[in-house]
């Protein structure tokens, strides 16, 4: 779908872990092989932004590796001569569970996000909004599309939910009224197009905000969705993760495509390196959303909304299946990755990771690493 008039895209990079590590069939030049073809699309698509789900390490803070693979891929976005843009393309990087040491705790350290992708990285940038507390583990970006203003905003994984983070995003909300808002987390909603405990707080704390448009995450294998009308608005929040497929994902990224004249955000699946669309129900729809300029005064943040929710969710219109529409809803762990089997559409999916102290294959990171380096010298 080629970007025309006012339309444009925003790319959503599902769980790289296994790119990064070079794990599960994994390849670190998957992950640069996805942002390369962002670079190559930006006249045809006009992408506007482009955002990780979360998990864009497999082994957080123990394989600085697997980092220097993110920041190659990240790299080839922000190089001005390659992508023509003076900022090159925005973007933002959510933190889950295995960008996390110990896994899973977000009171533990995320050093090599940090060092990576911390404040200092992009705080130069107009398009960076800001971040809470003293790192940038929970951040903000903007874009501008259709001639309306964005605002994506990125919460670091957290079952506990921390009343204080999402009170600061709901600041954020407020005083950017005049912006429509995505919201980024790592573990929203199951298979089944239920809330996970981060994604219903979430809701809780942000569906009176009028500019709330949707939400986007990762976590467990498969996809899904579901949609909650608040008053005379519907938000839609969507799971895409692909680790489960062969070659740790097989590359496959959502591509969200807004039609402001038409209301509509069309999603398609896509690999640049199977070259492929997944063109299967639950990886190819449409959606109908507002996307005419939110009317709050960035000053006061309008008037909040008051009408009762309601959502839909989890059958097969709706999402809880997998890249073929085959998924199995079964379960998290305790760790609350999802130990469902989601056979995808090209092939069977790969045992678990087994490579918590392992290292990507030798020589890949390397390679990315260089690539990246050549580029922020230009």
């Amino acid at each position: 779908l080629a970007s025309e008039g006012d339309t444009f895209t925003v790319v959503a990079l599902p769980d790289t872990q296994y790119y990064a590590c070079g794990c599960n069939g994994g390849s670190p030049g998957t992950f640069l092989a996805q942002t390369a073809w962002v670079v190559e699309a930006l006249p045809e698509r006009d992408v506007a932004f482009v955002t990780l789900l979360g998990d864009c390490v497999e082994n957080g803070d123990n394989v600085p590796a697997e980092w220097a693979v993110a920041d190659s891929a990240f790299s080839l976005l922000e190089d001005p001569v390659t992508t023509g843009r003076s900022e090159g393309v925005p973007y933002g990087i959510g933190v889950g569970n295995h960008d996390q040491t110990p896994f899973g705790d977000p009171n533990g350290s995320t050093l090599g996000y940090n060092t990576t992708f911390g404040v200092d990285r992009f705080a130069g940038r107009s398009w960076y909004g800001g971040h809470w507390g003293d790192n940038n583990d929970n951040h903000y970006e903007f874009f501008e599309g259709g001639g309306t203003g964005y605002l994506v905003l990125h919460l670091e994984f957290d079952p506990a939910a921390d009343p204080e983070v999402l009170g600061w995003a709901s600041e954020v909300l407020t005083e950017h009224a005049d912006r429509l808002a995505i919201v980024v987390s790592h573990y929203l909603i199951d298979l089944d197009g239920q809330w996970g405990p981060q994604g219903q707080a979430t809701w809780e704390a942000l569906k009176d905000h009028p500019n709330l448009l949707m939400m986007l995450s990762g976590h467990v294998p498969g996809v899904g969705r579901r949609s909650d009308t608040r008053g005379d608005r519907t938000v839609h929040t969507m799971l895409a993760d692909y680790q489960g497929m062969e070659n740790g994902g097989d590359g496959w990224l959502r591509l969200l495509t807004f039609s402001p004249e038409a209301g509509t955000v069309t999603v398609e699946t896509w690999s640049p390196t199977l070259d492929a669309y997944d063109t299967s129900p639950n990886n190819s729809f449409t959606l109908a959303v507002d996307l005419a300029p939110p009317l709050g005064d960035p000053d006061t943040g309008g008037t909040p909304d008051s009408g009762k929710d309601t959502a839909t969710g989890g059958d097969s219109a709706t999402g809880g299946d997998s890249a073929d529409g085959s998924g199995d809803d079964s379960a998290t762990d305790a760790g609350g990755d999802s130990d469902a089997e989601n056979p995808g559409t090209v092939s069977d999916p790969v045992a678990g990771c087994g490579c918590a102290s392992g290292v990507p294959p030798a020589g890949w990171w390397v390679l990315g690493a260089l690539v990246g380096l050549a580029r922020r010298r230009r």
